[in-house]
């Protein structure tokens, strides 16, 4: 364990300097007297977006700040402006005030320093590079209020105020990040942060992963997987059904709720469903040290069986990884691309090594792992490293949405759109 924590710790200084190398150009010189960089440097800023008649809709995620005070006195944060650009020119602008960054700012705080406060843990190395990449890591952490200190930084999670939502003749091609302090009653803005906005599309022809009927419950324009790094694109798919009475349920035994029913998972529709690779490619690593009795009962709230399960599963030999995600296949596209399937049943039906093909079944869909119901999560990834790799919007060539997504009114789109439950059928 010694040697883990020492690999761990060791890996996550490395990737920052890398990440700040690899990015330079956001790090203003050092004379200036307020800088404002990319809290996490190696991240993309992948926006979403989709054409509907002459208009595109344009949707992504800010990215978090780090704002360092070069002067020899403390400084308050004043406000943050974050402006949309298409080719130099305002768009949209959105301005967050000192009461809403101060928040902000204690909230990041408190996360950032939580889970730094040990960087050679793994479980803390995991959670923090999933969630917001790989930060620029401070020993002395992060101040927890709008007046910084001289010498001292703060980060912004700015996601957490705000995510850009533009509908234009043009898409968002960047944004600019301005943030403007006070100190002895003087007003100063810091020089704009331009972040250019990377558009992307899948570069492999997918297909749906579930075949018959299913629903997509979190689309990435919603609030479920958002503001993960890794995660920020993924899709969680289950099955709901309506009874007689009207009422919607995703288990044979209904509940109160829309997304829970059942105390066990042999009740739910989308349990041990086939699970389809989505394209052709390489299984790179399949792990299923999590068992499926430890989570038939969807109504033991997930957060505390993980948290209770984790030592033993570990003193097993079990990953982190295989703990928190359940049990997980990742396929290697060979294009840059790799898909990771999540919380399936421990009967995997490939092994690191394989060839696959699109379509083939390479599992069940289970409730392993960080669940609080069966499901099938489905992310795509530009790397193999689950734990730093950035999410990547997906498409499926399959996938037969509403009519009015297949009207001409709508036109090219990178992702499933803007939507938080689409219903699916494919053969």
């Amino acid at each position: 364990m010694a040697i883990t924590r020492l690999l761990y710790g060791v890996l996550i200084l490395v990737a920052c300097l890398i990440g700040s190398s690899a990015n330079a150009d956001y790090h203003p010189q050092t004379e200036q007297q307020i800088e404002v960089s990319r809290l996490s440097p190696g991240t993309r800023v992948i926006p979403l977006y989709f054409q509907h008649g002459d208009y595109w809709c344009t949707n992504l995620k800010t990215p978090a700040i780090l704002i360092k005070n070069n002067l020899s006195t403390e400084v308050q944060i004043w406000e943050i402006a974050v402006t949309g650009l298409v080719d130099g020119k305002q768009t949209t602008s959105n301005t967050f005030n000192n009461d809403q960054v101060e928040q902000c700012i204690a909230d990041s705080a408190k996360t950032l320093n939580n889970l730094l406060a040990d960087p050679a843990d793994p479980a803390n190395y995991h959670a923090l590079c999933r969630v917001y990449g790989v930060p620029v890591y401070l020993e002395d952490g992060y101040c927890a209020s709008s007046v910084i200190p001289s010498g001292s930084y703060a980060a912004v999670i700015l996601s957490r105020l705000a995510l850009i939502t533009f509908t234009g003749p043009a898409k968002l091609d960047s944004i600019e990040i301005t943030v403007t302090t006070v100190d002895s009653g003087s007003h100063r803005t810091a020089p704009a942060l331009l972040v250019p906005l990377e558009e992307f599309t899948c570069q492999g022809e997918y297909t749906f992963p579930i075949k018959g009927c299913s629903i997509v419950g979190s689309v990435p324009a919603g609030p479920s997987h958002r503001f993960g790094n890794a995660q920020e694109f993924a899709l969680d798919i289950l099955d709901l059904r309506r009874f007689a009475d009207g009422s919607f349920s995703t288990s044979a035994v209904p509940n109160e709720t829309v997304v829970m029913g059942s105390d066990n998972a042999d009740d739910y529709y989308i349990y041990s469903r086939e699970v389809l690779a989505i394209g052709d490619g390489v299984v790179i690593r399949a792990e299923n040290g999590f068992p499926d009795e430890l989570a038939m009962n969807p109504q033991a709230f997930f957060m505390p069986r993980i948290e209770r399960l984790t030592p033993d599963l570990l003193a097993k030999g079990v990953s982190l990884a295989n703990i928190k995600g359940g049990n997980f296949i990742v396929i290697d596209h060979g294009n840059g691309e790799y898909s990771r399937y999540c919380h399936l049943r421990a009967d995997l039906r490939v092994e690191a090594g394989d060839k696959v093909s699109r379509g083939q079944v390479i599992a069940l869909v289970g409730n392993s792992g960080n669940s609080m119901e069966p499901h099938l999560h489905l992310e795509l990834l530009d790397s193999a490293d689950i734990a730093t790799a950035n999410g990547l919007p997906l498409v499926f060539t399959d996938l037969q949405l509403s009519n009015a997504l297949e009207s001409p009114s709508f036109g090219e789109k990178n992702s499933l759109l803007f939507s938080e439950f689409i219903f699916t059928y494919t053969r």
